[in-house]
């Protein structure tokens, strides 16, 4: 026959109950992320710190997972934890905020109708019920805040001076992080949105286009290797800031500061100065009166 851990300072000295009334025990948490003990009895004190208090932040939701599991590893040997059904109320004492209240009151009600319901002749709990809470949670939780995230780095995506492989690669992985369809009409724009615009442009004008994310992903990166194949045949290195600039530099013409007006104009530059004639006519001869 079934019965669950006893749980320190909730009806340790009450009388033996029913196993089916017993399984409607409430338990209260320590403070969350505390190195305290919330249980004892066979299996002895818990280990390590415990969970923090999970309020509904979904961006601290694989965190509060993550805890989880370190602290289900240190204490496999304690009955509390070995046992499904507790390990399962154990953690929703965890869950509270008035964001979370509701969810966390709807999986104890789920918890304690299974272990009414249980097929086991002995009562004793299944391993699924675990899973499944940790499915429910994952569902409601973090597998929304990361596909929120992910939407968010792809929506950002932009290629990094024309690095196309690169660009394809993290696109194709974030896409699959978020649970798109390649060929979704949504996922296509958003490729299309983070390529250089010239690069868009000569995706665009080819014969015959291409309509598949597929065919863009490989049509991008051919219009990209034909013209880093002509930049570098022109002696020409796009993506090298440095080298572009001492390039223009050397190229530069002779700046003109100032150039005066009149028949004594000069012309100054940044290589000499030089006289310039206001005209090639010869001066008229002075009459006997000048």
């Amino acid at each position: 026959m079934y019965f669950p851990p006893t749980i320190v300072g909730m009806g340790s000295s009450q009388p033996q109950q029913s196993p089916q009334t017993q399984a409607n025990v409430t338990v209260t948490a320590a403070q969350g992320g505390s190195n305290t003990s919330a249980w004892n009895g066979d299996g002895g004190s818990l280990i390590g710190n415990s969970p923090p208090i999970f309020y509904g932040d979904r961006t601290r939701a694989q965190e509060f997972l993550d805890t989880i599991a370190i602290w289900k590893t240190l204490n496999y040997k304690k009955d509390v934890i070995k046992d499904p059904y507790t390990r399962t109320a154990l953690i929703l004492t965890y869950i509270k905020g008035d964001n979370v209240n509701s969810w966390a009151k709807r999986q104890l009600d789920i918890l304690i109708q299974k272990q009414q319901n249980n097929p086991d002749p002995n009562g004793t709990p299944s391993e699924t019920w675990w899973t499944d809470f940790e499915t429910a949670f994952k569902d409601a939780f973090t597998f929304t805040a990361s596909k929120e995230m992910v939407l968010a780095q792809l929506e950002k995506l932009t290629m990094n001076r024309g690095n196309i492989d690169t660009y394809i690669t993290t696109f194709d992985w974030l896409l699959a992080e978020a649970d798109f369809n390649r060929n979704n009409k949504g996922a296509l724009e958003m490729f299309k949105q983070g390529l250089n615009l010239m690069l868009k442009v000569n995706c665009i004008k080819r014969k015959p286009k291409p309509t598949t994310m597929d065919e863009w992903q490989e049509a991008a990166r051919e219009e990209q290797r034909d013209y880093l194949e002509v930049q570098h045949a022109m002696g020409r290195n796009p993506y090298n800031i440095k080298e572009t600039i001492l390039k223009n530099l050397q190229k530069t013409a002779p700046t003109k500061f100032w150039k005066a007006k009149g028949t004594n104009a000069m012309e100054v530059d940044n290589t000499g100065t030089k006289a310039v004639k206001a005209n090639e006519t010869q001066k008229k001869p002075l009459t006997d009166e000048q």
